[in-house]
């Protein structure tokens, strides 16, 4: 293994910990530009790479969610622009008949490190 610079990424990578807690996976996204990769996770974090996917770092539930019912949940589309990527945020309080409504397109012009909506 080689040492990691970690000064430039999140602080909280992604940990394997264990059963219990969730864990899914869904909605693999993976950049035809780079080695940018997301999945989503069924407890409602959306999780980035940027080494196409070994090291994975959380994205902020402030800027970006994952919808925790995977059969609704939105994988990240690219764009022409490698830096341009397209979700659309879904939040865990959305209820089973109206899931669809409780999302939001976001857009991010830095790789998926921050998001706003569209």
């Amino acid at each position: 293994l080689t040492n990691l610079d970690r000064s430039s990424v999140s602080s909280y990578p992604y940990e394997v910990r264990g059963v219990g807690g969730g864990g899914a996976m869904s909605g693999l996204s993976i950049s035809p530009w780079d080695g940018l990769w997301f999945v989503g996770t069924d407890m409602g974090t959306l999780f980035r790479s940027t080494d196409a996917g070994n090291l994975w770092y959380p994205v902020s539930h402030y800027e970006a969610k994952y919808h925790s019912r995977l059969v609704v949940s939105v994988p990240v589309g690219y764009t022409s622009d490698p830096l341009i990527v397209l979700h659309a945020s879904c939040h865990e309080n959305a209820a089973e008949e109206d899931a669809n409504r409780d999302c939001v397109a976001q857009r991010s012009t830095d790789g998926g490190a921050t998001w706003s909506p569209v």
